[in-house]
């Protein structure tokens, strides 16, 4: 008996995997005694940036024959201005969640383009045991913070409806990974 082989297509909606990356990230994030919240912080907050430019490069490819040529010479932000452009719409970027947009490439940019660096700004905090702790936090650092994390995955999702709606593409989600169309060809 041979084998059967597939003609056909397949979908993968890169932006909803990474969105479901940082909503794991969250969830590590929120379990009582977690250790490394740090890290799931970050993790969260950096794939919520990567969701939404891969967001942004999906609804492109809807809009533009053009877009593959573009995409790499734009910013996330210059990909929103062209998208909203495009559509005639305009946004307020002094509010949430367009304000937290330009929060998340702010932070992915920290983290991308991260560096070693001195700060001279002491915190201090107690340790359960009783003793302070000192430590000179770098701007992510700051950043990378359970709060924050929270307020990215709340406003991706808002992010993707908003944008949807504003440059004239229904959105098909969340939680439509993909999909395939293809025929059987049996082997004899």
């Amino acid at each position: 008996m041979g084998k059967n082989r597939y003609e056909g297509s397949g979908e993968t909606r890169t932006f909803e995997y990474l969105r479901i990356a940082a909503r794991v990230a969250l969830e590590h994030l929120q379990e009582p005694e977690q250790t490394g919240q740090k890290y799931y912080a970050m993790q969260s907050m950096v794939f919520c940036a990567f969701a939404i430019e891969a967001f942004l490069n999906h609804l492109g490819n809807e809009k533009l024959q053009s877009w593959d040529s573009l995409e790499r010479k734009l910013s996330p932000e210059g990909k929103l201005d062209l998208l909203l452009e495009l559509n005639g719409s305009v946004i307020d970027k002094g509010t949430r969640p367009f304000q937290t947009f330009k929060e998340m490439m702010t932070f992915r940019n920290m983290m991308a383009h991260g560096r070693t660096e001195i700060t001279t700004d002491p915190v201090v905090s107690i340790k359960e045991d009783g003793k302070e702790r000192v430590d000179f936090p770098t701007k992510w650092q700051k950043a990378a913070t359970e709060e924050n994390a929270n307020r990215f995955v709340d406003d991706l999702d808002s992010l993707f409806h908003k944008i949807s709606v504003l440059v004239g593409i229904p959105f098909t989600g969340p939680g439509i990974l993909g999909g395939a169309s293809y025929k059987t060809i049996k082997s004899e």
